[in-house]
């Protein structure tokens, strides 16, 4: 793989999964620029644009940016409020212990 230069002088080394890269791009970041993402991923500028628009993200042709389409955060379990007492209860008897 190779190592690019990108411009505020820091070095991007492509990663080699693309389908994880664009996942750690919409986490990481709410916008970036089509040149920097590409040499993420290592595809050209073009097919970096296809690929993000097709995935349903934002680019705009005038400031060659793209903007990630954050995913969809994980399911939070909620504990009921009768077990999430006796645990509380269950912690505060071992501290007084």
């Amino acid at each position: 793989m190779e190592t690019q230069m990108c411009g505020r002088g820091f070095s991007i080394s492509p990663s080699p999964d693309p389908r994880r890269a664009f996942g750690l791009v919409a986490q990481a970041y709410t916008s970036i620029t089509a040149e920097a993402f590409a040499a993420f991923v290592g595809h050209s500028v073009e097919e970096a644009v296809r690929g993000v628009v097709s995935q349903g993200w934002q680019a705009d042709p005038n400031t060659r940016m793209v903007m990630p389409q954050k995913p969809d955060p994980p399911p939070v379990s909620l504990v009921p409020n009768e077990q999430q007492l006796a645990r509380l209860t269950d912690y505060v008897a071992f501290l007084e212990n």
